[in-house]
């Protein structure tokens, strides 16, 4: 074999090895995108979840604070009426 026939040999290997390299690392890149968009959607899910529960019990809290302020009204009310009814 030639000098020129075995450098042509060494770079084809060269090349195609390097292409495998190449091929390798864009499949582990893509993997590793992957994972990280996997966990992102994770985390921004809880994250939503946890708001999601968050406004949940602070609507829960101002809807029972209503419906005390409510009842204290009423109750207030009543006692006016019944004031009325035993001062005549």
């Amino acid at each position: 074999m030639s000098l020129e026939k075995l450098l042509e040999k060494i770079r084809d290997d060269a090349e195609k090895k390097s292409a495998e390299i190449i091929l390798a690392a864009e499949k582990k890149a893509q993997e590793i995108l992957s994972l990280a968009k996997a966990k992102k959607e994770a985390a921004k899910k809880k994250i939503i979840e946890q708001e999601s529960a968050r406004i949940k019990q602070e609507s829960k809290g101002k809807e029972a604070l209503l419906q005390i302020e409510g009842r204290k009204k009423l109750l207030a009310r009543k006692q006016e009426i019944l004031e009325t009814v035993y001062q005549k």
